[in-house]
């Protein structure tokens, strides 16, 4: 094994599943993150390998992974601050927590405006921009 690499026991998921088109994730660290903290990982130029063949994640929610099974990944350490862009074709996922702190992250996705995203339930697709998935409306005080 690479000793760069780690072995993989996470899910591992594309954005491209829940998104038509193409976009770009930024996810910037709240916190140091590293593989003891279930840090992002990523599969080195899995983003040259177009979509792959997914199935349902079985975690109780709409979360896809991918069906290859990936043995090594590439997990990005970084610190608090620190932030990666990725492709949604990226195969990335993160691995188990096993430090007493949680592992904070905020994710942005960037898309062009005439994406569309797919409606699980009724298997449709929609265009983001018609179909926001929050509805934040001003609190009255």
């Amino acid at each position: 094994m690479n000793r760069n690499l780690v072995k993989y026991t996470g899910i591992t998921d594309q954005e491209i599943k829940f998104y038509h088109k193409y976009g770009y994730l930024l996810l910037p660290a709240l916190v140091d993150m590293h593989p003891d903290n279930g840090c992002l990982q990523i599969v080195s130029g899995s983003n040259n390998s177009g979509v792959l063949d997914w199935e349902n994640a079985g975690d109780g929610d709409d979360h896809r992974k991918v069906r290859d099974n990936f043995e090594e990944v590439f997990p990005l350490r970084m610190r608090a601050g620190d932030a990666v862009a990725f492709t949604r074709l990226t195969v990335h996922g993160s691995g188990p927590n096993s430090t007493k702190d949680p592992r904070i992250a905020y994710a942005l996705q960037y898309h062009r405006e005439d994406v569309k995203y797919l409606n699980h339930e009724k298997n449709q697709w929609h265009k983001l921009t018609d179909v926001p998935e929050f509805d934040f409306k001003p609190r009255k005080r």
